[in-house]
């Protein structure tokens, strides 16, 4: 394994070492987004390997990329993709999501060697493969069994409703996604047999260790949702993503508000495929306030409820429900990413019953969904 190397593309020379150390250093983000401009669909990567055969070095990349960077206080730099036909850059960059595989890695535990060996160890073992693909390469991956979530059939089924909340939901929950600076909310709407709506996708700017930001957060959390016959829908259940770095600020604004059902979870640390229930039977509640724990996920069971509820292809229990904006967001994904899918799942779970018609329906954590994670059932989607 002490072979393994990573090969230079132009003359195929193998880089030691030290090779790979030293062009690290020189090494810069390229947006590869793929991007509609000019009436035509443009796919950096594949645009800059088709620049590569006919131009030499930085001839290649400058024909798909623009070099953009702050030149005085150096605070940011990255080659914007540009249209090839009218030269505009087309992918925002407002909030930029980074993918790198460890082979830009520096420290020891990370060399090519290593890597090849976690290769070979993983052969034969999906549970494996998945996490060598996840954890090395950091792509997704997908399974060598059963059907394929295709993104375009998801993408075909947005629908129009009447009002924000269509007929058939009878509860309405909403799962937080907490990211460093920025808080990612999603609203759900329930029908009788685990039928579900998206019926809104929110975007908070900030830290939510701010005052601020949770000021916002718990006012979006008290709206109301209203059906075609002016019937108000309240938040039933919420629950927030713990997991990043404002796991204690997460902790205390749900402690805070037990009593609304809005909860702190994370995902399980599952090993060798393990499958535990989406959520468990023992909740907090508000005598357990002074020992607050987070609930935690059976994060692969959630992936497989989601992955067969993205499968059904007509309405019947289960079914998914997406507006034309959420299917839209799925065709314009170059990688899949269900930051939502635990705590969408959850928020169903925690809102208890759903009485509709007479009929009381436990709400079960399979019930969840997201357009995020059209294209795979990997652990990128976490």
């Amino acid at each position: 394994m002490e072979s393994a190397r990573v090969y230079c593309e132009a003359c195929g020379t193998g880089w030691s070492e030290a090779d790979r150390l030293v062009a690290l250093q020189s090494a810069r983000w390229h947006q590869t987004k793929p991007f509609d401009c000019c009436g035509a669909r443009h796919v950096p990567l594949d645009d800059y390997a088709n620049a590569w055969h006919e131009h030499d070095g930085e001839a290649a990349v400058d024909t798909v990329w623009d070099w953009w960077h702050d030149a005085q206080n150096h605070r940011y730099g990255v080659y914007r993709a540009k249209c090839p036909t009218c030269g505009a850059w087309a992918v925002n960059n407002t909030h930029a999501g980074f993918r790198a595989s460890k082979l830009y890695s520096p420290w020891t535990r990370d060399r090519p060697p290593e890597i090849a060996q976690k290769w070979l160890a993983a052969q034969g073992d999906e549970e494996k493969l998945q996490a060598w693909w996840n954890t090395q390469m950091g792509l997704p991956y997908r399974a060598h069994t059963g059907r394929r979530v295709q993104a375009e059939v998801l993408a075909a089924r947005g629908e129009m409703w009447a009002a924000a909340v269509p007929e058939g939901v009878a509860v309405v929950t909403v799962g937080v996604d907490v990211q460093d600076y920025r808080v990612e909310l999603e609203v759900v709407g329930w029908g009788r047999n685990e039928e579900s709506w998206s019926l809104d996708y929110h975007i908070i700017e900030g830290e939510f260790s701010d005052a601020g930001t949770q000021a916002l957060v718990d006012a979006y959390l008290k709206r109301s949702w209203h059906r075609a016959d002016g019937r108000p829908f309240e938040i039933a259940a919420a629950c927030i993503d713990s997991g990043g770095h404002h796991t204690q600020a997460v902790y205390e604004f749900c402690k805070a508000r037990i009593g609304r059902r809005i909860w702190a979870i994370k995902g399980e640390s599952a090993r060798g495929g393990e499958r535990n229930p989406v959520w468990p039977s023992k909740r907090p509640t508000s005598r357990t306030k002074k020992t607050y724990r987070p609930i935690i996920l059976g994060v692969n069971a959630a992936k497989d409820a989601i992955r067969q509820r993205l499968l059904l292809d007509a309405p019947k229990p289960g079914y998914m429900h997406f507006p034309p904006t959420a299917t839209s967001a799925i065709t314009r994904s170059s990688r899949p990413n269900g930051s939502l899918s635990g705590s969408r799942a959850a928020s169903a779970f925690a809102s208890g019953n759903c009485h509709r018609d007479g009929l009381t329906k436990r709400l079960t954590a399979g019930s969840m969904h997201t357009v995020h994670c059209a294209g795979c059932c990997s652990s990128a989607c976490n």
